[in-house]
């Protein structure tokens, strides 16, 4: 079901164990990432959340530029 306020989407706002199933990886390697800053997460209390579209876009701009990395080699 989704939740609308003020226009706003809310319906796609991941847990750490979602996010770990969406990139297959371990639930530790996800919190150590959204810990240090390398994918797009903030807490709610102690608890970590992801907005699967800011996930897809850096998914998008890490896939560019790993590709890019590629080309000079």
């Amino acid at each position: 079901m989704k939740e609308r306020h003020a226009g706003k989407d809310f319906s796609h706002i991941m847990t750490i164990e979602e996010v770990a199933r969406y990139l297959s990886l371990h639930e530790l390697t996800v919190r150590r990432l959204a810990r240090e800053g390398e994918i797009p997460a903030f807490k709610i209390g102690r608890q970590w959340r992801v907005k699967k579209d800011l996930l897809d876009r850096w998914i998008e701009r890490e896939t560019m530029r790993n590709i890019g990395e590629g080309d000079s080699a």
